[in-house]
């Protein structure tokens, strides 16, 4: 099946599915994609402010036996977009320093008592000073957390190593990645989606129609 799709979510999982190996080269992990796995638009909570335990939703999460990949995108449309520098906002950056936290104290144990997990981010959290807290038990973001965690360990071999990308999807065709400079500690990733793109504006994306 066909599908026609648009916008930066749309290129987001076209870059997903199609460039996986060039995304994962631009962060030096050799692994295959059939190795791999892609969470898509991952959410642990929207409300992501202050005083919140929620932390928002990334735009994809990829786990190989390599490592764990974290993401941002953003589509550059125009020629004239001032990409020279890209800073990501503060909630956007904190989001990855949350679930970093987090899944560097999941691999730790190779199993957890849930609510000794929960008590040992709060204490590193205080000691940290990170402005979240763990979530209460039972809640939807503990489910979401804890099947995340659960999900990506089985894939990364409990890997140490993290990479915080911010993928350019370059409709422009012209961005130079040697140019570009991001957030601290953001590793740029550079995705040519003209051909994604018709002219319509759309992005076709074929899916399988087969019932589950």
């Amino acid at each position: 099946m066909r599908m026609l799709c648009y916008g930066e979510d749309a290129l987001t999982l076209w870059a997903l599915s199609r460039k996986t190996k060039d995304i994962l080269t631009s962060v030096e992990d050799e692994s295959s994609p059939n190795d791999a796995l892609v969470l898509f638009r991952p959410s642990f909570g929207r409300k992501g402010g202050l005083g919140r335990t929620q932390f928002g939703e990334f735009d994809f999460i990829i786990a190989t036996p390599y490592a764990v990949h974290l993401g941002e995108s953003k589509w550059i449309r125009s020629r004239k977009a001032p990409c020279q520098n890209i800073k990501l906002k503060e909630n956007q950056v904190l989001r990855h320093i949350v679930f970093s936290e987090y899944y560097k104290i999941w691999i730790t144990r190779p199993d957890w008592i849930w609510d000794a997990f929960l008590q040992k981010c709060t204490d590193i959290f205080e000691n940290k000073h990170i402005s979240k807290s763990a979530p209460y038990k039972g809640s939807l973001l503990a489910k979401s957390l804890h099947n995340t965690l659960s999900i990506i360990d089985k894939v990364s071999n409990r890997s140490s190593r993290i990479n915080n990308i911010l993928l350019l999807l370059d409709g422009t065709g012209v961005v130079d990645k040697t140019r570009v400079s991001g957030s601290p500690g953001f590793i740029i990733s550079v995705i040519d989606v003209t051909p994604a793109i018709d002219k319509c504006g759309f992005v076709s994306l074929d899916i399988s129609n087969q019932e589950l």
